[in-house]
């Protein structure tokens, strides 16, 4: 059982190269076979091979399925999250609207603010601001962080 769960955890190019190979060796006319020397296989071993076939070729179609499915629910949400913004942006508070108006005149759009600050992780939450980088230098009482609008509140 976990040879099969190993199999089923292939990564999609060998999954394309099995079912390619033994796609060829089932399919291929006999006397290409033949030249090859693949003429004479039991019929055990073709059943196998039909197998490996059958089931390589249905996980590289799922695989794709999901990828395809994947692609459209992110453009989905991105698509709504675009037309959902221009309102959470009309909804801010005057607190927010502030923050946002200090951020959006000074340089490179970018300021430090107290990280634990309700009006800071309130626009965090709502991806009006962000984190500039990972790495911090803190310093005073109320670990003041570098922030930066994101590119879609700068709009």
């Amino acid at each position: 059982m976990k040879d099969f769960i190993q199999l089923l955890k292939l990564p999609p190019s060998i999954l394309a190269a099995v079912a390619m190979g033994t796609g060829l060796i089932l399919f291929l006319p006999i006397s290409i076979l033949q030249r090859l020397g693949l003429d004479n296989i039991p019929e055990q071993w073709r059943t196998i091979l039909g197998l490996a076939f059958i089931i390589s070729l249905s996980l590289l179609a799922i695989y794709f399925i999901i990828k395809i499915v994947k692609i459209i629910v992110s453009k989905y949400y991105r698509l709504r999250f675009k037309r959902k913004f221009p309102k959470v942006m009309m909804a801010l508070r005057y607190e927010e609207l502030a923050v946002v108006a200090l951020l959006y005149s000074s340089p490179n759009y970018t300021s430090r603010l107290p990280y634990t600050d309700g009006v800071t992780i309130r626009l965090k939450s709502k991806n009006v601001i962000q984190l500039t980088s990972s790495n911090n230098l803190a310093y005073g009482e109320n670990l003041f962080i570098p922030f930066t609008i994101t590119p879609i509140a700068q709009e």
